[in-house]
């Protein structure tokens, strides 16, 4: 369970200088460091998140921003481009 959270959040952080993920062995390091323990009754989603809040306090680490990638026909280009500015 340990890794699972160590894997979660590096996939969801990243370092703020460079925008590039951090790798799994330097997120269990720095969750060893801060001593944060594993809770088995409650769920992987609910420890990453209590994981990131602690990461943050140690080392620069911020959330990812989300990327769509949307694939359309000539014909739909227009609309798909219209929907995805009123997303923004």
């Amino acid at each position: 369970m340990f890794r699972n959270i160590a894997t979660i959040v590096a996939h969801k952080c990243v370092g703020p200088e460079t925008k590039r993920p951090y790798t799994v062995i330097l997120i269990e390091r720095a969750t060893k460091d801060i001593h944060y323990s594993v809770k088995p009754d409650k769920s992987t989603k609910q420890q990453t998140l209590e994981a990131v809040k602690q990461l943050k306090e140690k080392m620069k680490i911020e959330c990812a921003h989300n990327r769509l990638r949307v694939h359309s026909t000539s014909e739909g280009r227009k609309e798909a481009e219209g929907q995805a500015q009123a997303i923004d």
